[in-house]
Parts: C-alpha cells; sequence; structure tokens
C-alpha cells in the first residue's frame, strides 16, 4: 500500500505543477540526431550550471518536486567521457564543455575520501559502484585534460576496489544491500581500463576474478543472476544493461574471449525479445519475459549503446536495426522546447509515472541517449564508405 501511496503522492505533485502538465502533453517530435545531441548536452550543461560553483553535475529534474537536485558523484564520475567525445563533434563549445569538466573533475578530486574510495561526500559511506564510475571520469581527464593528479586518484580508487573485494572476485562490502550483483563488471571495466594506462597486474587480476564470478551466474539463456537492486525481484532494464555491457567491454578490454561471448548472448537474447514486439519492458524477469508495463528510458539507451558496439566488433543488422529503432523511440520522448530545466532532458520512464524515477529527469538518462547518438555516429561510417571517418570508440563509461 506505501508504494501506491507514494505514486500517488508523485502524481499530485507533479501535475500541481502547470509547467509539468504543459511539458507532458505537449507532442514530441523526432528530429534529426544532431538537433537532439545538441538539446542533450545543453540539458548536461544547465545540469551543471545548477549545482554550486558548477562543480559537478545535478542528478537531475524532479518533476514532482518542480526543483534541481544536487551534483551526484557517480554520474559525474561518467558524464565526464560522454562530454569529451562530444567535443569533438562541436569545436564551438569546446571552451564551455572544458569548463563543465574541468571544475567537475576537480570536484572528484575534493570528494575523494582519505581511503580511495567515493560515495556520498556529506558523509562517508565507501560504496563500491560509484568508485568504479568515478573512475571512468578520472580516466578520461587525464587522457584529455594531462593533469596527472587525475591519474593519481583513479589509482587510489582502483586500490580501494581491489582491498575490498572479497576472494571469489565478487564485492558486497560496499555494495548496494550488502550483497553481491553482476552489474558491477561495470567496476571490472574500469579497472581494466585502469590496468590498460597502468600496466599495474593486480587491477587486471581483480577486473578478470569479477567476470569469472559474473559469468558463472549467467544462465542458458543468456540472463545474468542478480543483475537488479533486489535478488529476489525481476530486474530493471537499467542495471540488466549494466551487466551486458560491463562484462562486454571488460571482456574488450582484457582481451577475454569468454565474456565477450557471454554479453553476447545476453544481448542477443534482449535484441530477439524485442524483434517481434514493442520494445523492451522496463522489467524482465529471469526468463527474459516483462515484468512491467512501462519502458526504462535510461536502460534502452545503455542497451542500444550495447548493439551498437557489437556490431561494430562483428556486422549483425538485427542488433544494428533494433539499436536505430530504439534512438527513434527515444528521440521521440526528449523534451525539446520549454524552459531550461525540461529541454534536452529525458524522464526515467515512458509514460513518465511509471516506476523508474517517477516522474523525474536523472541525467544518466540523458547521458546514455547523448552516448547512443554518438555510437550510431560512430558506427555508421564503417558500413557506408559515403560517410565520413568514424570517430574512436568510447573510453569508458559510455
Amino acid at each position: 500500500m506505501t508504494r501506491y501511496v507514494r505514486a500517488a503522492a508523485a502524481v499530485g505533485g507533479a501535475l500541481a505543477n502547470p509547467l509539468t502538465a504543459r511539458a507532458l502533453l505537449a507532442p514530441k517530435r523526432i528530429r534529426a540526431p544532431i538537433e537532439h545531441g545538441r538539446a542533450a548536452v545543453d540539458w548536461l550543461l544547465e545540469a551543471n550550471r545548477q549545482v554550486p560553483e558548477r562543480q559537478g553535475f545535478s542528478l537531475g529534474y524532479f518533476l514532482d518536486q518542480g526543483a534541481w537536485q544536487p551534483a551526484y558523484v557517480e554520474t559525474t564520475g561518467y558524464i565526464i567521457p560522454t562530454l569529451l567525445r562530444w567535443m569533438r563533434h562541436d569545436p564551438h563549445r569546446e571552451r564551455e564543455l572544458r569548463e563543465a569538466v574541468e571544475r567537475s573533475a576537480e570536484w572528484l578530486l575534493n570528494v575523494q575520501f582519505r581511503d580511495g574510495s567515493y560515495g556520498n561526500p556529506t558523509h562517508y559511506t565507501p560504496t563500491v559502484f560509484d568508485t568504479g564510475q568515478v573512475v571512468f571520469g578520472l580516466r578520461a581527464a587525464f587522457r584529455h585534460l594531462g593533469d596527472p593528479r587525475y591519474l593519481d586518484a583513479a589509482v587510489r580508487a582502483s586500490d580501494w576496489l581491489c582491498r575490498v573485494q572479497d576472494d571469489d572476485g565478487a564485492w558486497r562490502r560496499g555494495a548496494y544491500g550488502s550483497v553481491a550483483h553482476t552489474y558491477y563488471a561495470e567496476v571490472a571495466w574500469a579497472l581494466a581500463l585502469v590496468w590498460q594506462a597502468t600496466g599495474e597486474p593486480r587491477y587486471r587480476a581483480a577486473a578478470a576474478r569479477h567476470l569469472e564470478w559474473c559469468l558463472a551466474r549467467q544462465r542458458p539463456n543468456g540472463y545474468f543472476e542478480v543483475s537488479g537492486f533486489d535478488p529476489h525481484a525481476p530486474a530493471v532494464l537499467h542495471t540488466i544493461a549494466y551487466a551486458v555491457q560491463g562484462v562486454y567491454e571488460a571482456g574488450r578490454a582484457l582481451g577475454e574471449g569468454p565474456a565477450r561471448v557471454a554479453a553476447r548472448r545476453a544481448a542477443e537474447a534482449l535484441c530477439a525479445r524485442q524483434q517481434d514486439g514493442p520494445v523492451l519492458a522496463g522489467e524482465l524477469d529471469a526468463d527474459w519475459r516483462p515484468a512491467a508495463r512501462y519502458r526504462c528510458l535510461t536502460g534502452l539507451a545503455q542497451i542500444a549503446v550495447v548493439w551498437l558496439r557489437m556490431a561494430d566488433e562483428k556486422p549483425a543488422p538485427p542488433l544494428s536495426a533494433e539499436a536505430s529503432r530504439l534512438r527513434a523511440y527515444l528521440s521521440s520522448r526528449q523534451f525539446l522546447a520549454g524552459p531550461a530545466e525540461l529541454r534536452g532532458g529525458l524522464p526515467g520512464s515512458a509514460p513518465a509515472w511509471g516506476r523508474y524515477f517517477r516522474f523525474r529527469l536523472p541525467n544518466w538518462g540523458v547521458k546514455f541517449f547523448l552516448d547512443l547518438l554518438l555510437q550510431e555516429r560512430s558506427w555508421a561510417p564503417r558500413h557506408d564508405a559515403r560517410r565520413s571517418a568514424p570517430e574512436r570508440p568510447p573510453e569508458g563509461g559510455a
């Protein structure tokens, strides 16, 4: 009953705001991908402007509260590489984008805990997943800005991740609910990238151990067990996509063929589920059956990126076609008009009152949608000689 009371309160709070009502009822149009990308960048930069001294990115705009939220450590980390990628396509905004990245990367240095970990900066709560996602930003900032302090911070974070990893390769200390999750494969990916940057074998070993743990929990149908927040409930597509992406990208970074094969099996199962029906449901059970009627827009963007990355490695028309279908679907849900807090934003769910971030615009949904637009742009030239040369693959967190 409490869940329904909270849902009713969110609906009432959102619809009490005339701005929200108009935004939700306004017709959405699909425009050229570059327009959707620029709108997404505008929204992320607004999220940066809405925090003190532009340090970090606001968690998002909450329609049910009519307010921007404080800066969020975890997603600030992986927004940085996305904006650095976009900067190569929008040189006229290089100064603005670079300033947002520099201020945010500096903030990440300032909120790192003494032991190297990251978490909520207002109180000491070391968090494995947050730490891994910040590593993506620190590594990207080091590569693009050249300041060795960023790599030093990434190394300290990686050292902490190695210290708290359990012998079986999972993370339980500092994990959500103190439970091991396969979507922490994203953390293994971050460690693999730091191994590439430093050559430190401990990072490679820790990443490989976690991949082995994840692969031992893959079902024959491709589903990764404990890939959701609650191990006893269907998983939200957001964390399912994290698991698939993390296993795949960590496997690529480490040169681990079995991991890439395992991730592809899961990705192809998701693609097959979508091919002959509507876009993927916001929650799925272990048999890939829909467990909710809403769509998790963040998860759709994530899995589309994975499909395109796999199609880039080995051409697969179903993967690329379904990814393009999702890009169009997400484009039709993005706000392209209205005030700055909405324009370029993307709700957590479709409809906006779905369970995943009900009536809220999380910054990571916009980040992953921008990743999708960038990945589609980078994938297409490799298979169409009439287009321009492809860009470099993502550095992590994309």
